[in-house]
């Protein structure tokens, strides 16, 4: 099973990072890979609240539904794909520590798609990586950009 893991360090409270990056519903403001995202069960966010996304990955235009598994406020929301290519056989982590300077926040996926006995998962693995590589910056920017007057 492969797993990716990325880190970065945002330069704002812990509070507010996760708030804002704990809810699958932001992806698609910060993620190359979201164009959509779609709460689809009732409530707050928690264990039990699904989701379904579409995702451009590697080129390929994807639909995939998940399920929050843990969810706990400051710490880490764990996802489990419902239905996708990693349905069954994934877990995607966001995890969250105040550190000297803001908050640190660290991305995990773990899986295996089983596409073509596994010869695509070095490619799954790298492509995986460089998206979270790119949506920690977009992350970055995106909440430590300029603040508006009064806020």
């Amino acid at each position: 099973m492969k797993t990716v893991t990325e880190s970065a360090l945002i330069q704002r409270p812990l509070e507010e990072v996760f708030s804002f990056v704990a809810n699958p519903m932001n992806d698609p403001e910060w993620s190359s890979a979201v164009e959509e995202a779609l709460q689809t069960s009732l409530g707050a966010l928690g264990p039990g609240t699904t989701f379904h996304q579409v995702l451009r990955l590697l080129g390929q235009r994807l639909e995939a539904s998940f399920e929050v598994v843990e969810y706990e406020p400051t710490r880490r929301l764990v996802i489990r794909p419902t239905s996708g290519p990693a349905r069954g056989t994934g877990t995607g982590r966001r995890m969250f520590e105040a550190v000297e300077g803001g908050t640190r926040v660290t991305f995990q996926a773990e899986g295996r798609l089983g596409l073509f006995r596994g010869l695509l998962e070095p490619l799954v693995a790298w492509g995986s990586r460089r998206q979270f590589k790119i949506g920690l910056a977009r992350l970055k920017d995106l909440l430590e950009g300029p603040r508006p007057a009064g806020g």
